[in-house]
């Protein structure tokens, strides 16, 4: 008898052709259950089988129509498959089921940033911050936000309290490098320039803000 478990730990280490093989063993025996069709689709997402998995994401959902985080998946892979209206109504319906819903409010925001709608991005990536204090990429999403839509001053209030989270990303170094730039502090800006460059030699946000210093 096949446990979940079993099916669980090799999707959690990537071994996605036994987790699905495991997923479809567990479907033979027990075929309308919504959660194991759901973590099917998202094995066959995370692997790029974008038309797998919306079949499976769909089967969860008429069989569980209320489940915020179906929705949710559904949207990421609508957003994968450049549907972006659909994505955004999904996530929307997503919300709409549970209010508390950080991960939905987080990919709206990245939606609306790479459309350059400044405004919204931020109230979105706010309220993913709002329902997840340590999100990180948030974080990370919003000061970008802030930074392109010339919001310097609420950029680096955010810096200052994600600097009391101990965040781990490199980014945040490019992002102080930014602000000692906004405020003319060129030289301490190229010191952690230079920094970032080294940990993050592939980024060429780095190497071009260190040609501006």
């Amino acid at each position: 008898m096949v446990d979940i478990a079993q099916a669980l730990d090799a999707h959690q280490n990537n071994k996605h052709a036994e987790a699905e093989r495991l997923y479809h063993e567990l479907l033979a025996a027990d075929p309308n259950n919504p959660n194991i069709l759901h973590l099917m689709a998202i094995s066959y997402g995370q692997r790029g089988l974008l038309s797998k998995a919306e079949e499976y994401v769909l089967k969860a959902i008429q069989l569980n129509p209320d489940s915020s985080s179906f929705y949710n998946s559904y949207a990421n892979i609508k957003k994968y498959q450049h549907d972006i209206t659909a994505a955004i109504d999904l996530y929307k319906k997503s919300i709409i089921i549970n209010s508390i819903n950080p991960a939905a409010y987080y990919n709206l925001g990245i939606i609306y940033l790479q459309r350059q709608d400044y405004k919204i991005s931020e109230e979105f990536l706010y309220l993913a911050i709002k329902q997840k204090e340590d999100y990180e990429e948030a974080y990370i999403m919003l000061i970008q936000c802030l930074h392109e839509s010339a919001q310097y001053k609420k950029a680096s209030e955010l810096l200052n309290k994600a600097k009391k989270l101990d965040f781990q990303s490199s980014k945040f170094i490019l992002f102080y490098a930014q602000n000692l730039q906004f405020q003319n502090n060129l030289t301490k800006a190229k010191s952690m320039l230079l920094k970032y460059v080294d940990i993050s030699p592939d980024d060429y946000q780095g190497h071009h803000h260190l040609a501006t210093t």
